[in-house]
């Protein structure tokens, strides 16, 4: 075998990677080719594509009435939150220390809080729920509903002194605020 002077290759390795390349550069502007034609057609079916329509998101003009039921379930929406943050840190700090259940001014600090999230599940069930408002009622009577039972549970338990019931109320207190928030969902998308 002859040996060439550059990188020690014979004329054989010099002819196949000569080969190779030619091969590549064909590949290549084949499918560079290829490439461009879809390019081209692509951007004809853009060119020609007719405007989507215009998505209309203009509010539905509400009623006195609903926007009387909107305001009243905002107002007393958060008029709520705060008595449930309260009791969220009430089962927080008797997890923390069991004997709080015990403690005067624990039960009264939870009861003031079970009693506000009673009251205002009693004015949510006083509403006038507006007719297009009606599919999210439901929703809103299953999130007082568990409300109102976490506070049984909560009373019962401090009544007594049983840590371990108390806890149990974390999960319908969960249930709540999640069929409420969905109520609230449900109120917004009929508002848009």
């Amino acid at each position: 075998m002859r040996r060439t002077r550059r990188y020690g290759l014979t004329t054989a390795h010099w002819t196949i990677l000569a080969i190779l390349v030619l091969l590549d550069c064909i590949l290549l502007g084949t499918m560079g080719a290829v490439v461009y034609r879809e390019y081209v057609q692509y951007r004809q079916v853009l060119s020609f594509a007719p405007a989507p329509p215009p998505i209309d998101l203009a509010p539905p003009t509400l009623t006195p009435a609903e926007l009387q039921y909107a305001e009243a379930l905002a107002a007393l929406v958060k008029e709520q939150d705060p008595a449930v943050v309260e009791v969220r840190n009430v089962l927080h700090s008797l997890d923390q220390h069991p004997e709080l259940v015990f403690d005067a001014d624990w039960q009264e600090r939870t009861r003031m809080s079970v009693d506000t999230i009673r009251a205002v599940d009693a004015r949510f069930r006083e509403l006038t729920v507006p007719a297009r408002f009606e599919p999210c009622r439901s929703k809103l009577a299953q999130a007082t509903v568990y409300y109102d039972l976490a506070g049984d549970v909560i009373t019962c338990g401090a009544d007594w002194g049983d840590a371990a019931r108390i806890g149990r109320s974390a999960a319908l207190l969960d249930l709540a605020e999640d069929h409420r928030a969905a109520a609230l969902q449900c109120v917004k998308t009929i508002e848009r």
